[in-house]
């Protein structure tokens, strides 16, 4: 065991599940649905690197046997800890999002690169949010950036800025406020964004 968290194990200790608040077939259902969908497709093809990915690939099939199954997969592969001290705990992810680098079928929300008019700034009041960045005009003055919703609606669009397109606004939404995700583009390719 790392030497590193030799302090966290006083702090956690193992719990069955049945003490788990609401814990229930559907709960395990989607627990297993949301890792299902964000396996990066090289991992799956790759279940000897870890015993429950052979099942979870699996569970795609499985499902249509009813929530119970998923239950025991996620009883049989997983252990569930308390946190016994204050303290607060986060995890990070990176998300797989099927998308194309065209727009064409479901792929019509779109990942921007950077815009090349966007600066950061020492804090400045007139500009949104903390006052950092903001957007240079071909005579050197600054504006305020378009805000989400300028974007959303065509704010860059045509610029050729576009890197790809996802099918799911939801999951460009969580991609952003995460700060990367992998995209399984349909050629086969994967890119990190």
């Amino acid at each position: 065991m790392p030497k590193a968290l030799d302090p966290l194990i006083p702090a956690l200790s193992p719990v069955a599940f049945d003490a788990l608040p609401n814990w229930c077939d559907a709960e395990a259902a989607a627990l297993l649905r949301g890792l299902s969908r964000h396996l990066d497709p090289a991992i799956q093809a790759r279940p000897h690197e870890a015993a429950w990915l052979s099942d979870v690939a699996f569970l795609r099939d499985a499902m249509a046997g009813g929530e119970a199954g998923a239950r025991a997969l996620v009883e049989a592969h997983f252990q569930p800890f308390r946190v016994n001290a204050a303290g607060f705990l986060t995890a990070y992810y990176e998300p797989v999002i099927p998308a194309s680098r065209k727009r064409e079928g479901p792929y019509r929300f779109p990942f921007y690169r950077r815009p090349d008019d966007l600066v950061r700034l020492p804090p400045r009041a007139d500009l949104p949010g903390d006052g950092t960045f903001g957007r240079r005009l071909g005579d050197g003055s600054i504006v305020p950036y378009p805000d989400r919703s300028e974007i959303e609606a065509g704010a860059l669009a045509g610029r050729g800025l576009e890197m790809a397109y996802v099918a799911d606004p939801v999951d460009a939404f969580f991609a952003q406020v995460q700060g990367s995700a992998r995209l399984a583009l349909t050629d086969g390719s994967t890119i990190r964004i």
